[in-house]
């Protein structure tokens, strides 16, 4: 059952540093975003985790924001699904109340999400820690862990995306930049069938 994906989009080199119009650097990303919420939800995905990890440089973050709420929240709303746009991991992730949500993220660090919540978890509840003490204090820590991360451009890295959730999900690269099309979600998923899950093991 593929209930939960993640897909961590990258931008190429020149709209991350804005050489051409940082605008259209960030509308290659809501592109793709638009197109990952129409393809998952046909697909019956309950949850869609995005990782927006290249925004154009010469673009304030809350800008960015601003655009990639006002341009994919009809489209959630239309669709029946919940949309959270977050600025960094420290934001708690959204838990669907309906059929389905998304969280869209402007920048995520991983390691640092899990240095947090092991801070906090050791001031919480001491030493030794078990790991459902750490899982309570990520601030993912409602999010069933993605079955599938998807990633975009020909970098085969993980760039710190949901490390602690990401330990036994499937991995799909796809070998091009931005934009990314339903076609390539659904050429994801058909790898993601035809795969025998180990779960990390």
């Amino acid at each position: 059952m593929l209930e939960h994906v993640g897909v961590i989009l990258d931008l190429p080199l020149y709209w991350r540093l804005g050489l051409l119009a940082p605008d259209l650097g960030l509308w290659g990303n809501i592109r793709s975003i638009k197109a990952l919420v129409a393809a998952s939800s046909a697909a019956g995905i309950k949850r869609l985790t995005l990782w927006t990890m290249s925004l154009p440089r010469a673009l304030e973050l809350e800008y960015c924001q601003q655009r990639i709420r006002g341009a994919v929240a009809r489209l959630c709303l239309d669709l029946d699904m919940e949309l959270a746009v977050h600025e960094s991991d420290q934001d708690v992730a959204r838990v669907a109340t309906s059929a389905a949500c998304v969280n869209i993220y402007l920048t995520f660090d991983g390691k640092r999400q899990v240095i947090q919540a092991l801070r906090n978890a050791s001031s919480a509840c001491g030493l030794p820690l078990a790991k459902r003490d750490v899982e309570a204090y990520l601030t993912t820590r409602d999010c069933s862990a993605p079955d599938l991360v998807i990633r975009t451009s020909s970098t085969k890295s993980m760039r710190g995306f949901m490390l602690w959730q990401s330990v036994g999900s499937e991995f799909w690269f796809h070998e091009s930049f931005l934009p990314f099309s339903a076609r390539h979600f659904h050429a994801a998923l058909r790898s993601f069938a035809s795969r025998q899950r180990r779960h990390g093991e």
